[in-house]
C-alpha cells in the first residue's frame, strides 16, 4: 500500500478524567501508512520513531500514522468471535 499524507489534530487524554479525550491545539501533517479514513481515531508517532515505520526508513518523515482504532477494534472483535466459537 502506498502511504498518503494527511493532517490530524491530536486528541489528548484528559487529566481530570483519564477515560475521556480532550482536543489538542496543534495540527500535525503526518504520513498515513495504514490507510485510515477521514474522522478515524488513529495512533501516530513523531520524530525518529516515525522513520521506523515500514518503508519509511530513508524518508524525511517527522510524523506517521501507525494504527487505526477502528481497524484494531474490528480485528479484535473478529478474533474474540473466533475464540468464543471454539
Amino acid at each position: 500500500m502506498d502511504a498518503s499524507c494527511c493532517c490530524l489534530r491530536p486528541q489528548l487524554v484528559d487529566d481530570k478524567n483519564p477515560t475521556q479525550f480532550r482536543p489538542g491545539v496543534n495540527t500535525i501533517v503526518a504520513v498515513d501508512s495504514v490507510g485510515a479514513g477521514i474522522g478515524e481515531l488513529v495512533m501516530f508517532c513523531q520524530g525518529s520513531s516515525a522513520r521506523l515505520a515500514p518503508n519509511l526508513k530513508d524518508a524525511p518523515v517527522d510524523a506517521v500514522i501507525i494504527g487505526s482504532w477502528i481497524r484494531w477494534m474490528c480485528s479484535e472483535s473478529r478474533s474474540i468471535t473466533r475464540n468464543n466459537s471454539k
